[in-house]
C-alpha cells in the first residue's frame, strides 16, 4: 500500500520534471493521442517501490541484486524515452541485465518438466542462456504494452 501511495503521490509531482528533462511522448506516426504525454510513469513507480522496500526492513544479496538492476533498467527505460535508444543497444542492455540478474540471484530454469510424457527435460548447460532469453522475452513484453497510454 505504501508503494502504491507514493507513486500515486509522485505522478503529478513528476510532470513538471518530465518536460524540463524532455521525457515526454509526442503524439506522430502511430501514435494517436493528443498532445505531449509525460512518460515518468516507470520512475514513479520505481521510485514508490524503492521507498516501501528501503522502509520495509532487511533484504539479502539476491533482493539487492534484483533492486540494483530493476534501477538500471529505470534508467535505461528513461534514457531511451528521452533519446530513442537503438533497438540493438537495448537489446544487448537487456541481455546484459538478465544474464546479471542470472549470476547474481542464483536464479535458473533449470528444467522444462515432463512436456512430451518423457520425462524431465533438463536444460543442463543451457539453463542459463535459456533463463537468460526468457527474462528477455519477458522484458520485451511488457515493453510491446507499454505503448499502451494508462496502462500502468
Amino acid at each position: 500500500m505504501a508503494a502504491f501511495a507514493i507513486t500515486v503521490a509522485l505522478l503529478p509531482a513528476l510532470r513538471p520534471l518530465a518536460r524540463v528533462l524532455g521525457l515526454t511522448d509526442k503524439p506522430g506516426g502511430r501514435k494517436t493521442h493528443h498532445g505531449e504525454v509525460p512518460v515518468v510513469g516507470g520512475l514513479a513507480m520505481f521510485a514508490g517501490l524503492l521507498i516501501a522496500i528501503v522502509g520495509g526492513g532487511q533484504m539479502g544479496h539476491a533482493g539487492l541484486s534484483i533492486l540494483a538492476l530493476a534501477a538500471f533498467m529505470v534508467f535505461l527505460g528513461a534514457l531511451d524515452d528521452r533519446f530513442d535508444l537503438p533497438a540493438r543497444v537495448r537489446l544487448v542492455a537487456h541481455f546484459a541485465a538478465a544474464l546479471a540478474l542470472v549470476y547474481s540471484a542464483g536464479a535458473t530454469v533449470a528444467d522444462l518438466g515432463d512436456l512430451v510424457g518423457l520425462g524431465v527435460a533438463r536444460l543442463g548447460f543451457l539453463a542459463v542462456p535459456f533463463t537468460a532469453l526468457a527474462i528477455m522475452a519477458l522484458v520485451k513484453g511488457f515493453n510491446m504494452l507499454d505503448g499502451l497510454d494508462g496502462l500502468a
